[in-house]
């Protein structure tokens, strides 16, 4: 059985360095064949994007009849990469391994500036590119996975029963890499929303506190660690995709992870259990028994840990 490696991951994340590393495996690259047909990297209009794409999957289905093929595009979209899987390769049975390129956005937005004019792109799209990553589920996009980093989200490898007697976020953060720390160092202000008079930390530490099971503690210390990239205004849009991101991360250094996918998952949907998990979404995401009892559970927890109006919930 062939495989095709899917990348995931905003600009400068290491996709097309990784890409050109496998050859002579069949490399196709979004990137390369924009320029091949449009002469720039710069016509990122609907059009031309479906050109790209509707063609980059004609190149490879007709690269697995010889081999494994790099797919290799920023790929964010969960719902799409499991369209990708499940229409593109249906008929092919090939292995899908998507590869998660992630590294600090700082580090991100540094090597962009020392691109080429011509392939630089706007900062705030890397930004929103960044947030807008949806970490991949076995099953659903996805065969197996694996996390492609140079950086570490902890300063040094940790075991399991170590995360679970941290008690507080700001125990996490004096564990994290100091390019971690830096990114995520705006969780300890005000929510700025009637709906949270508590501090952004407050919340997390609450939490934990109300968290009653391994899962749900776990869960607690990582859901709102994406707000401190996504607050515009009081609001968080997206931030349950760079909280999910920096889990997965964080639990490939973890001695003894257990129940990786069951609290990535629950993380990743935590903000859509505020408006209900439906059949269409449970469907959509192939959400097991076990999932939506620890999804439910935690958006009690959630809802629970907060204070208006100068009271706690």
């Amino acid at each position: 059985m062939n495989t095709v490696f899917i990348t995931i991951g905003a600009p400068g994340s290491g996709k097309s360095t990784f890409s050109k590393s496998m050859a002579p495996v069949c490399v196709v690259s979004s990137d390369a064949l924009r320029t091949e047909l449009f002469g720039t990297l710069k016509k990122q209009d609907p059009d031309s994007h479906n050109i790209i794409f509707k063609e980059m999957n004609v190149r490879l289905l007709k690269g697995l009849q010889n081999g494994d093929v790099v797919y290799d595009a920023t790929n964010l979209n969960r719902k799409r990469r499991a369209n990708f899987k499940r229409e593109v390769l249906k008929k092919n049975g090939a292995h899908v391994k998507a590869l998660i390129f992630t590294e600090p956005l700082k580090v991100l937005l540094a090597r962009n500036s020392k691109r080429p004019e011509e392939q630089r792109v706007p900062e705030d799209k890397i930004k929103q590119m960044y947030i807008n990553l949806n970490i991949p589920k076995l099953g659903l996009d996805c065969d197996t996975y694996a996390v492609m980093s140079k950086h570490s989200f902890f300063k040094k490898p940790m075991k399991y029963e170590n995360l679970l007697r941290l008690n507080t976020v700001q125990e996490l953060y004096e564990l994290m890499a100091d390019e971690y720390k830096d990114e995520i160092k705006n969780i300890f202000g005000p929510h700025d929303t009637p709906y949270h008079l508590e501090d952004i930390d407050e919340h997390i530490n609450m939490c934990i506190s109300n968290a009653n099971d391994d899962v749900s503690h776990i869960v607690a210390l990582f859901h709102d660690l994406g707000k401190s990239i996504t607050k515009e205004g009081g609001r968080y849009f997206g931030h349950q995709n760079v909280s999910a991101m920096y889990a997965m991360l964080a639990f490939q250094e973890i001695c003894g992870m257990k129940n990786a996918g069951l609290i990535l998952e629950t993380i990743y949907q935590h903000m859509q259990a505020h408006q209900g998990i439906s059949n269409k979404v449970i469907k959509r995401y192939n959400i097991t028994d076990d999932e939506l009892e620890a999804i439910s559970t935690f958006n009690v927890i959630d809802d629970e840990s907060r204070i208006t109006d100068g009271e706690q919930v």
